[in-house]
């Protein structure tokens, strides 16, 4: 087996500490495809139903809707998909924003529906 240069090391193990939710060096196996997606790897010939639907998305989604009205911000959801997992750079996410037809309102929101 080959071994991971130390940097990969510690990257593999900062993203364990941050799925690790309660501090007992262990990780819910439902997060181990978000683990690896954070660390650049990914799956291939995965089965259909392990992938997000629609549901799973807009759930998703709900979480920053801090008024529950089906509005959103943004600039917070911006931050969020170019910082975290699988990352987005700004131009992906600009491509997102107009294939979807996506605008944002004069407050910055966005209907994410």
């Amino acid at each position: 087996m080959a071994s991971l240069p130390q940097d990969k090391v510690d990257e593999a193990k900062q993203v364990f500490e941050v799925f690790d939710k309660k501090y007992e060096s262990k990780v819910d196996a439902h997060h181990i495809g978000d683990m690896l997606r954070s660390l650049g790897l990914a799956f291939f010939k995965m089965p259909e139903k392990t992938w997000g639907t629609y549901e799973d998305f807009m759930e998703g989604l709900k979480l920053y809707d801090k008024e529950s009205n089906g509005l959103l911000s943004l600039a917070e959801l911006s931050q969020v998909l170019v910082a975290m997992a699988e990352k987005l750079t700004p131009d992906q996410l600009e491509e997102i924003m107009k294939c979807t037809d996506t605008k944002e309102d004069g407050d910055g929101m966005i209907n994410y529906d």
